[in-house]
C-alpha cells in the first residue's frame, strides 16, 4: 500500500511548537534566521529549533506565512564539524519551503538522479553548553505537483535549540459539507501494522462522521484521494450511509512518526452512486 517514490517530500520530524529552553542565557532578540528565496530577501519572525535522537530541526516563518524547514541527522559529539549534505532522494537530511500554510511543499527531495545534490547545511557554532547554533544552509527546493523550483540562500545566528519533547496537541477536524461548517466533537486516530497505515476518524455531535486514511509513513504534501489507493477519504451522512471519496486531496503538512502527530488539510467529493457530497476546508490535528 506504500508509495516509495523517492520524490515524495520528507517526514517532518518536529515541525509544530518547539519552543526555545528557557534555561539559557542567550536574550531571544540575538537569534536570527534570513536569507533570500529567488533573490529575494527573506527573513524568519518566528525561529524554534530542537535537537533530540540525533535529530536536528531548525524552523523559520516569516511574518507573511511563508517558512522553512531543515531536518538533518547530525553525528553525536561531532555535530558541528561537517557540513551536511542534502540529497534528492535523502528521507533522513532534508529541506522544505512552504509559501503558506496550505499550498503543497517544495523540498529537496522532490527531485531526481539528474540532480542529485540540493542543498547543505553547515554549522558555525554549536554550543551543547548553551544549546545555541549558528550557521549557513542553501536549498534547492522542488515542488513535484507542478514541477516549480525555489533556490534558497540563508544563514542563522544564536539560535537556542530545545532537547525537550513538545505537548502533544490536541485532536481536532473541522470541515465543511456542501458550505455548511462541520466539526467533529472527538478524533480518534488509529495505527494498523496489517495495512501499514492510518485511520483518522471525526465524530461529530449530529451522528455523522468522516475519516481519512494514508500510510504509516505519509509524507508532508498533497496527495490524491482515491476510493481504492493509498490516501482514502470517506463522509458518512448517517451510520448506515457511507459516501467514499471518488477524488479529491490530502494534504499532510506535519508528520512526527516518533512522537505520533499528524497535522493536514483535506477537500474530496464523496458519493455512493446515489447521494454526493462537496467535502472543503477541511483540517485535522490528531495523534495516534
Amino acid at each position: 500500500m506504500k508509495n516509495l517514490i523517492p520524490s515524495l517530500l520528507i517526514l517532518t520530524f518536529v515541525l509544530h511548537a518547539c519552543k526555545d529552553d528557557k534555561k539559557t542565557d542567550t536574550p531571544a532578540a540575538a537569534k536570527s534566521m534570513s536569507g533570500k528565496v529567488e533573490g529575494n530577501s527573506w527573513t524568519a519572525n518566528e525561529i524554534n529549533a530542537i535537537y533530540l535522537n540525533e535529530i536536528f530541526v531548525l524552523t523559520g516563518k516569516s511574518s507573511n506565512g511563508s517558512s522553512i524547514v531543515i531536518r538533518v541527522q547530525l553525528f553525536p559529539g561531532n555535530e558541528a564539524t561537517i557540513p551536511y549534505t542534502l540529497t534528492y532522494d535523502d528521507m533522513d537530511n532534508a529541506g522544505i519551503y512552504m509559501e503558506n500554510a496550505t499550498d503543497p511543499a517544495f523540498s529537496t527531495n522532490q527531485w531526481d538522479g539528474s540532480k542529485p545534490f540540493t542543498g547543505k547545511l553547515t554549522f558555525t557554532k554549536f554550543d551543547k553548553s548553551t544549546k545555541t547554533v549558528s550557521g549557513t544552509f542553501n536549498l534547492d527546493v522542488k515542488r513535484a505537483i507542478d514541477g516549480e523550483t525555489r533556490t534558497i540562500t540563508g544563514s542563522f545566528t544564536n539560535v537556542v535549540y530545545s532537547d525537550k519533547l513538545p505537548p502533544t496537541p490536541g485532536k481536532t477536524m473541522t470541515a465543511k459539507v456542501d458550505g455548511v461548517f462541520w466539526s467533529a466533537s472527538n478524533v480518534t486516530a488509529v495505527e494498523m501494522s496489517i495495512t501499514e497505515s492510518i485511520g483518522i476518524v471525526g465524530n461529530a455531535s449530529n451522528s455523522t462522521s468522516m475519516t481519512l486514511y494514508v500510510p504509516d509513513d505519509a509524507t508532508v504534501g498533497t496527495h490524491n484521494v482515491e476510493r481504492f489507493g493509498d490516501y482514502m477519504a470517506q463522509y458518512n451522512p448517517t451510520s448506515s450511509t457511507f459516501l467514499y471519496g471518488e477524488s479529491g486531496t490530502i494534504n499532510i503538512t506535519e508528520h512526527d512518526i516518533v512522537l505520533k502527530v499528524i497535522k493536514g488539510t483535506f477537500s474530496f467529493k464523496a458519493s455512493d452512486g446515489t447521494d454526493e457530497k462537496e467535502i472543503t476546508a477541511g483540517n485535522f490535528v490528531a495523534s495516534y
